[in-house]
């Protein structure tokens, strides 16, 4: 498993080399760079038939640790930026007075009946506190 997925590399880098790596849109690579997801994928394609998806995953678990360590093959590691701290945020203008107090209310449904003539059986209530 290892050597086919080493095999499917060295071609990946010749057709980039060539011009003829593309992606699904018919559009020029960037680099010869493949994700192991897709990888993986790519040699299990082309794997005998008589071998479960279970023993292959065994084997690949087995071979990528042998294809990393090549010294042909170049690891390139994605990293991803954490979420934003709400707290690195900017404060809008209007937040940054000291002398502005946003007012406070609350919102919400009642099962209590509506004593109104609207005939809804449901009350509203709407409460604005400025402390």
């Amino acid at each position: 498993v290892a050597d086919k997925a080493v095999e499917e590399l060295r071609e990946r880098r010749a057709k980039y080399e060539c011009g003829d790596l593309v992606d699904e849109a018919g559009q020029q690579e960037d680099s010869p760079a493949i994700a192991e997801e897709e990888l993986k994928n790519v040699v299990s394609k082309k794997r005998n038939k008589r071998l479960s998806d279970e023993e292959f995953d065994d084997l690949w678990e087995k071979a990528i640790g042998k294809v990393t360590t090549r010294e042909e093959v170049e690891v390139q590691v994605e990293t991803t930026q954490s979420v934003i701290n709400p707290t690195d945020r900017p404060v809008p203008p209007i937040f940054q007075s000291e002398s502005y107090r946003q007012p406070l209310s609350l919102a919400f449904r009642s099962p209590a009946p509506s004593s109104g003539q609207s005939g809804s059986h449901w009350q509203d209530i709407d409460s604005q506190l400025d402390l």
